[in-house]
Formats: structure tokens, sequence, C-alpha cells
């Protein structure tokens, strides 16, 4: 079988930035599956959710639903690999599973275990420092919270069922979901203490001090100032 990632994980990044890792990486191993059909399993993201404006998205294809101009580098990316994979499964008898992981955040007990261009991790991981998150007020749904290590165990435990041909889709969501206006309430479980709420430019203010970097310093200003929806996550037990 073939287990692929195929990402460069940024959500700074433009689309024509990270083709070459995150698209034309997902042709090549397409070329070593075709002539034995080998099962493809592919880690997406259920960020491909937001390019559908649905209230919550099932386990299915959303080739149809083109990313605009302005989406996330990252998540157009994902959708791209996966309308790729689509039509190498319909033209060459592939089987291949598309694994949508949603919020994905560090394993239980590694709470600094931040990649450096993980926005929602890094976030977190400044929200935990300086004990305040900022308040998107533009931003409705919910973060579908899962740990890397159950994502991981999911992938391995679909890998090694027999394979059913054609393309299926799983969802990978985890059982606490968040609010996008209650953020403070996840990061004051994780450190059993109060956390302020704030605007988004205070917060970064007092991140900063704490060393958050200029690039994502902005990336959260923009971002934050755009109304943004959350869509759920539908695993096949939901449906």
């Amino acid at each position: 079988m073939i287990v692929h990632n195929g990402a460069t994980v940024s959500f700074l990044q433009p689309y024509a930035s990270l083709r070459a890792a995150n698209v034309t990486s997902t042709r090549e191993p397409i070329r070593v599956a075709t002539p034995r059909r080998i099962p493809f399993h592919y880690v997406s993201t259920a960020g491909v959710a937001e390019l559908t404006n649905l209230s919550s998205l099932r386990e299915k294809s959303v080739a149809e639903h083109i990313p605009p101009t302005g989406a996330s580098g990252y998540t157009t990316s994902k959708w791209a690999s996966e309308v790729v994979l689509e039509n190498a499964s319909a033209s060459y008898k592939i089987p291949v599973t598309v694994h949508r992981p949603s919020t994905v955040v560090e394993a239980a007990g590694k709470p600094d275990d931040v990649l450096p261009h993980d926005a929602l991790g890094t976030l977190l991981r400044f929200s935990r420092e300086v004990r305040a998150v900022p308040l998107p007020k533009k931003w409705t749904g919910c973060f579908d919270i899962v740990p890397v290590d159950q994502v991981a165990q999911h992938i391995v435990e679909e890998a090694l069922l027999p394979s059913t041909g054609g393309i299926r889709y799983k969802h990978i969501a985890g059982s606490k979901k968040v609010s996008a206006q209650d953020l403070n309430k996840f990061v004051a479980t994780q450190i059993q203490d109060p956390v302020e709420v704030m605007p988004m430019e205070d917060w970064i203010d007092r991140a900063k001090a704490h060393g958050l970097r200029e690039d994502l310093s902005g990336w959260f200003l923009a971002v934050a100032s755009k109304p943004r929806f959350l869509p759920s996550i539908l695993m096949g037990s939901d449906l």
C-alpha cells in the first residue's frame, strides 16, 4: 500500500508556492500505484469543507466546489490532490482512500510540540503562555479537535482493512468540539487556570512579547478580520 501525506503544512503560503510539494508530489506515487493497482491512502484535510458553503460535510467528493480566489493555499492544494486522485482512481482503477483529519492538535502530554507554520497550534500555544485568547468576532461554527496520535491510529487501522476498490472518503474528527467563540474555555481546561478574552490586536502584542513571529502576527490579523464559518465534519457513524 501507499500512504501519502505529501504536504508542506503552511497556512501562510499561497497555492503557487505549495503546488509542487503538495500536488505534484501526489502525482508521482500514482505512477507507482497504477500498474499493480496498489491501494493508495491520502491524508487530506477536513478544511476542504470550508470551500463548500455547506453547514456540514459528509464523507464525499468536494471536486465540484472549486476554491475561490483568496482561499487558503494549503486547503486549495489538498483539494487539488483529492481531485487528482479521484481522476486517477476512475481512470486506472486504483483503490483510493482520502482521509480528512479535522483540527489536529498535539498529542496528550506534548502541549508545546507545535510545527512552526501550524496556525491553530501556534495560537493555542501562545494563548497558554499569555493566558489569554483572541476573539475573532467574525468567526462562527466549531473547531473539531482531534489529537495527532488519534489521527495516526485511524489511518493505520483503515490502511490495514481489505481494499474495497474505487474511492472512499474517511473523516477523522474528535469528540471535542470547541466553538470559535469559546477558545478561552478550551485553553483554560488545558492550563487549569482562568484565561482572558481580548481583541486580536491586543493578543498579538502580548504574544509578540513571548516570541510570536511577525509573519504569523500579520496572518492572524488578516484572517480575524474576515468572516469565517467552520462547518461540522460528519463521520460515517454520524450519518
